[in-house]
C-alpha cells in the first residue's frame, strides 16, 4: 500500500522596498512601499515616505549621504520589522501580516499625511472623483497652514481658514466640501485611536461647518412641459441630450453616473432596481436598493437609445464600454454630462426658460415637483437614495412666489371678513 502525505509549504514571502510609479502625488513624487510576494500574490504597504525616482535611487545607493542616508535607514528599519513579523507567522497569511504590521505602525499626527493615506485608499477602491475632492481639500488646507498636526486644528484654526477662503472668493459650498473632508479625516483618526475624541473641533458649541445657500435650481412643471414639447432633429446630439435629461427626471431624479452604470439585469418589464454607485463602497452595511417604476416615456427612451444586445451584463446605454478603467469611465460620464448640459441650455433658451438647465437640475426638479404635488419628504428621500432627510431637504426647492403669496393671503380670509375693504363678505 502506498501512502501519500502533503507537506506544508516552506516557501517564505519575499520582500522589497520599491518606489510605486503607478500614481504620482500632486508634488510629482511617488510613495515608497514595501512589496510582499507570496504564493503568486503581491501586496504593497505604504511607508509614509514620498520620493522622486532620483531621490529613491540615491537612497538605494551603496554610500548614501544626508537625506538619502536617513531614507535608507528608514527602509531598513521598516523591512526588518516586516521580516520579524513574517518569521512569527506560520503558516504565513497576508491578513495576519497586515494586522500585525499596522498594529505597530506609528500614528500619523500630521493631518496631510492622514489625508494622503485616505486618498490612496480611495484610489485603490476606484473612487477617483472622491479622491480628487479630498486632494483639493488637502491642498487648500496645506496652503493655509503647512505641516499642521491634529492638535493644531481647533475652532480658531477653522474660523480663520473659513475667513481666508471667503477672502479668496470661495463659496460656502466649496468651504463646506473641504471642511467635511477634514472632518472625515478626524473621525478616521479618532476611530483608529490616533487622537482622543476630546480633540474633535466640530459640532455644537465648537465649529459649525457653513451650509451652502444655493439659488433655486428646480424647474416648475410648466417649464418641464415646455422642454418636453421641444422636438429636436431625431437622433441628433440635442435629441439624445433631451432624452437623457428626461430619463433622469422620469426615473426618480437618477444621477447620470447611475444611468451610465445601469445594466439590463437591473430592470424587469416595469421596474428598475439599482444601488447608487456613490454608496456601493461607503455604506456596505446599509445599502439601499432603489426601485423606480418605468413609465412608458422612459421605456421609449430605453428602446430608442439602449444597446441592442440586451445581455444581462450589458450596459443599457452606450455611455460606458466593458473593460474601461475607472479613469476612462469618469472621463466618458463627464463627457456625456458636458454635452447634455450644453444642448439643454440651448433648448432652455429656446423654451424661454431663464434657469441654468443642467443634468443636476433634473434631479432637483424631480424632488421639487413631487413635493409640490404633496409627496412626503420621506418618500422623496427614499427615491433619491438619501440616508438622511436633511440631505433631501437641501434638494427641495422653495415654492414659487405666487404660491407663497396665495398662501399668505389666506391669513386674511377668516370668518368671511375681508380686511382690505373692511366689509363682511356675503354668505
Amino acid at each position: 500500500m502506498q501512502i501519500f502525505c502533503t507537506k506544508m509549504s516552506t516557501m517564505k514571502p519575499l520582500t522589497a522596498i520599491v518606489c510605486d510609479e503607478r500614481r504620482a502625488k500632486n508634488n510629482g513624487k511617488f510613495p515608497v512601499k514595501l512589496r510582499v510576494n507570496y504564493d503568486r500574490q503581491q501586496k504593497y504597504f505604504n511607508l509614509g515616505i514620498d520620493l522622486s525616482m532620483e531621490e529613491f535611487a540615491r537612497a538605494q545607493s551603496v554610500k548614501p549621504r544626508g537625506d538619502a542616508k536617513n531614507w535608507q535607514l528608514q527602509f531598513i528599519e521598516f523591512e526588518t520589522r516586516a521580516q520579524e513579523i513574517i518569521n512569527k507567522i506560520v503558516p504565513f497569511s497576508f491578513y495576519e501580516f497586515e494586522r500585525q504590521l499596522l498594529e505597530n505602525k506609528p500614528p500619523k499626527l500630521v493631518v496631510y499625511d492622514a489625508f494622503t493615506d485616505y486618498i490612496d485608499q480611495l484610489k485603490e477602491e476606484g473612487r477617483l472623483k472622491t479622491a480628487i475632492s479630498y486632494s483639493s481639500a488637502r491642498n487648500s488646507l496645506e496652503s493655509f497652514y503647512e505641516n499642521a498636526n491634529f492638535v493644531d486644528i481647533n475652532v480658531s484654526f477653522l474660523q480663520n481658514f473659513e475667513k481666508m477662503m471667503k477672502l479668496k472668493g470661495r463659496t460656502d459650498t466649496t468651504i463646506g466640501i473641504y471642511l467635511r473632508s477634514l472632518r472625515t479625516i478626524f473621525n478616521i483618526a479618532i476611530e483608529a485611536e490616533v487622537i482622543p475624541r476630546k480633540m474633535y473641533p466640530f459640532g455644537r458649541r465648537r465649529y459649525i461647518i457653513p451650509l451652502s445657500r444655493n439659488a433655486k435650481k428646480a424647474l416648475t412643471l410648466e417649464e418641464v412641459r415646455r422642454l418636453y414639447e421641444i422636438v429636436p432633429e431625431p437622433f441628433s446630439l440635442a435629441d439624445r441630450a433631451k432624452d437623457f435629461w428626461m430619463f433622469s427626471y422620469l426615473c426618480s431624479g437618477m444621477n447620470f453616473k447611475d444611468i451610465a452604470f445601469l445594466k439590463y439585469e437591473d430592470m424587469d418589464d416595469d421596474t428598475i432596481f439599482y444601488i447608487r454607485e456613490k454608496t456601493k463602497r461607503t455604506s456596505r452595511g446599509n445599502q439601499r436598493t432603489i426601485m423606480v417604476p418605468i413609465l412608458p416615456e422612459a421605456r421609449a427612451i430605453i428602446d430608442k437609445w439602449g444597446t441592442k444586445s440586451e445581455g444581462k451584463d450589458d450596459y443599457i446605454f452606450p455611455i460606458l464600454q466593458p473593460g474601461m478603467t475607472p479613469e476612462k469611465q469618469i472621463a466618458a460620464i463627464g463627457q456625456c454630462i458636458q454635452v447634455t448640459n450644453a444642448w439643454m441650455r440651448k433648448m432652455a433658451t429656446k423654451a424661454g426658460i431663464k434657469k441654468d438647465v443642467t443634468t443636476y437640475v433634473a434631479r432637483h426638479t424631480f424632488s421639487t415637483v413631487l413635493k409640490r404635488s404633496g409627496a412626503s419628504t420621506e418618500f422623496i428621500s427614499e427615491q433619491l437614495g438619501h440616508h438622511s432627510l436633511l440631505t433631501t431637504q437641501s434638494y427641495l426647492d422653495s415654492f414659487e412666489n405666487k404660491i407663497k403669496r396665495s398662501m399668505a393671503e389666506r391669513l386674511l380670509d377668516f370668518s368671511g371678513l375681508s380686511i382690505r375693504d373692511g366689509s363682511k363678505e356675503q354668505e
